[in-house]
């Protein structure tokens, strides 16, 4: 049979490795350029708990390497550190907010490459940080002296700005004065 052919000296299995290693260089220089897998994302989804003190990192933006990234526009709630680091700059209170998401836009600049846009969707999750609050500080009800037992007299509704559970009222109860027991709580409908 004879020796195996080679391409300009070079045998098939080292070419093989050779040619190998060459598409791995390019893969990783493609990779590393931020033009390879994963490369296209241009969006990153996060969320924080409100009321948590400054500077909570909220979480790491798909950053490429030697990209310079900052918020396209003024952000009072949020700060963007080297690496694509998301921190909080105050505490926030959802219920002050006029939705549960912020928006911010962020865009990264490269002397030589394209420019990496990464819309940034963060939610503000809720804690169950507000007390239910009844539309009338007192109310004024008058019984007869003969109604009957379980008679139903008075239905007071209150309002919680917390979200889910958090804002579900489960059950309402007489604090002070019926020492005797002679009114019953409920559970709302």
């Amino acid at each position: 049979m004879g020796a195996p052919r080679t391409v300009r000296g070079v045998s098939p299995p080292r070419l093989l490795r050779h040619i190998k290693s060459m598409l791995l260089l390019l893969f990783l220089g493609t990779y590393t350029q931020g033009q390879g897998p994963g490369a296209t994302d241009t969006t990153a989804q996060m969320s924080v708990v409100e009321e948590q003190p400054p500077g909570v990192v909220v979480g790491v933006l798909p950053v490429r390497a030697g990209y310079n990234y900052t918020i396209r526009e003024t952000s009072t709630m949020f700060v963007l550190y080297p690496g694509g680091i998301i921190r909080t700059l105050i505490r926030i209170d959802r219920e002050a907010l006029p939705r549960d998401t912020i928006s911010l836009f962020v865009g990264g600049s490269h002397p030589q490459l394209a420019f990496h846009p990464i819309d940034v969707s963060i939610s503000i999750l809720d804690i169950n940080d507000n007390n239910p609050k009844f539309e009338e500080s007192t109310n004024a009800v008058s019984f007869q002296e003969d109604a009957s037992a379980g008679q139903q007299q008075l239905i007071l509704t209150a309002t919680d700005p917390d979200k889910g559970n958090n804002g579900t009222i489960a059950e309402y109860q007489i604090v002070s004065g019926n020492s005797d027991g002679k009114f019953n709580s409920f559970h709302p409908v």
